[in-house]
């Protein structure tokens, strides 16, 4: 055992006789005596009682010091990182009585602590120590504490001041990084915008040879009749391609709030136009079936959504429809104009001719499907061109169900036909009807669809 006295006094107090006695860490089994009325416990080499720097980590470098207030050891926790425990407990401050077990850090080294007064210097045993118990279950001492000293205390409270400014200048540059990251994105999506319509403005001044991309809306009387018949690509600064093109049309439940409670794939359509999708006539007639089926809460309210690629995030509702003049009554005019809000901003497919060989459908969120033209028909159902063809036979050898009506189908990236569906197993609508519902669509009035049975 090795004991060590320091003289530790403070003018006008009395001065106590207080024995430290190491129970745990490399300092275990040894005992310091200091008579005074202010000790001093940590890492440094200038305090009373200290610990190696190297081996005892938890232990601050000014770790907690031993204070005697008229009469009684009080201790106080100094700015500790890891804490000081008084039997198991943290605290601030708190009396000391003897026999209290001393903690620095949670696992750090512990220190029973022993008092007598001036005249009566603590006793010690000799015999070997045992390991003490956890005193977490002992009723602390509350000589001359406050009611706010007793109750225990927030870990969080007692994070030293440098770690509190660090965290509250992390939380003020992440709230500056975030606002950053929104403003970039919003001037991003500004900047795209006015490309566009930089870019639609002067396609509108260009020849005029195309159908679809730029034109006014549907009975304005300002669309231009193509010149030519050589196909465009859609315009690089929208979405291109055919998945670009490709839209599912939803029937779509909303509550009172608006939210979307239910949905269910109606039929899929083609765009051909920034506010028109070409669909099947029995496409919309199965828009008007869901729309007159009552919905199980009166407060719920249908509308029918327009998703380029099926997704709900960028959806158009439906408006009016424009109809083939002779739609239902013959094959080739199977052909019905869907009319978005005037607000809609959707990607732009431009028709071609239609040419033998192979075709290619997309299904959404599905790989492409191949189909091959078997035979090629016009309104007199005679021999004809591709560019004159209205209706295409597929070869259905390689493939056992067509596409769904209402699908787009493709050469490459050009916009051929529509699918007419399962009511015309292997059949298509080509371009060229579609072009005709175009021009038909200049003098037509829109209709609304069904809005009163929503």
């Amino acid at each position: 055992m090795t004991i060590s006295d320091s003289e530790v006094k403070k003018p006008g107090e009395k001065a106590l006789h207080i024995a430290l006695r190491h129970l745990t860490g490399h300092r275990k089994g040894t005992e310091e005596r200091f008579t005074g009325t202010r000790i001093s416990i940590g890492r440094g080499k200038n305090n009373h009682c200290s610990f190696d720097a190297e081996r005892e980590r938890s232990v601050s470098h000014r770790h907690c010091e031993i204070r005697v207030e008229d009469g009684i050891p009080i201790i106080y926790d100094v700015g500790s990182l890891n804490g000081t425990y008084v039997n198991d407990r943290r605290i601030r401050r708190a009396p000391l009585a003897d026999g209290d077990q001393l903690g620095l850090g949670r696992e750090g080294p512990r220190i029973r602590f022993a008092v007598g007064s001036a005249s009566s210097p603590p006793v010690t045993s000799e015999a070997p120590e045992q390991e003490p118990a956890r005193l977490s279950d002992r009723e602390p001492h509350y000589i001359g504490a406050t009611a706010e000293e007793r109750q225990l205390l927030d870990p969080a409270s007692l994070a030293p001041p440098r770690l509190v400014r660090r965290r509250i200048v992390v939380a003020i540059a992440l709230m500056v990084f975030c606002a950053l990251l929104i403003g970039g994105f919003i001037l991003v999506r500004h900047f795209l915008d006015r490309i566009e319509t930089l870019e639609t403005r002067k396609q509108d001044g260009s020849a005029g040879d195309t159908i679809g991309a730029g034109m006014s809306p549907i009975g304005s009387g300002a669309i231009r009749r193509p010149k030519t018949s050589t196909p465009k690509r859609a315009p690089g600064v929208v979405p291109a391609g055919p998945r670009g093109t490709v839209v599912r049309l939803l029937g779509v439940v909303r509550d009172d709030r608006g939210r979307f409670v239910d949905q269910e794939t109606l039929g899929f359509g083609a765009v051909v136009r920034t506010e028109a999708i070409a669909t099947t006539y029995d496409v919309d007639l199965r828009l008007k079936a869901w729309l007159r089926r009552g919905t199980v809460d009166g407060r719920h309210t249908k509308v029918l959504l327009a998703a380029p690629g099926g997704s709900l995030a960028s959806a158009k509702p439906v408006k009016a429809r424009v109809l083939h003049p002779a739609a239902g009554k013959s094959e080739d005019g199977n052909l019905v104009l869907l009319v978005l809000d005037q607000s809609a901003r959707l990607a732009r497919a431009l028709t071609a001719a239609p040419r033998a060989g192979t075709l290619r459908f997309y299904p959404p969120w599905e790989s492409p499907q191949d189909l091959g033209v078997r035979r090629l028909t016009n309104a007199d159902k005679g021999a004809v061109k591709p560019e004159s063809a209205t209706l295409l036979a597929f070869d259905l050898d390689a493939m056992p169900l067509p596409p769904a009506a209402g699908t787009p189908l493709f050469a490459g990236d050009e916009l051929i036909g529509i699918s007419l569906g399962r009511d015309l197993t292997g059949w298509a609508i080509s371009s060229v009807a579609i072009q005709g519902l175009l021009r038909h669509a200049e003098t037509a009035t829109t209709e609304p669809i069904n809005r009163s049975d929503r």
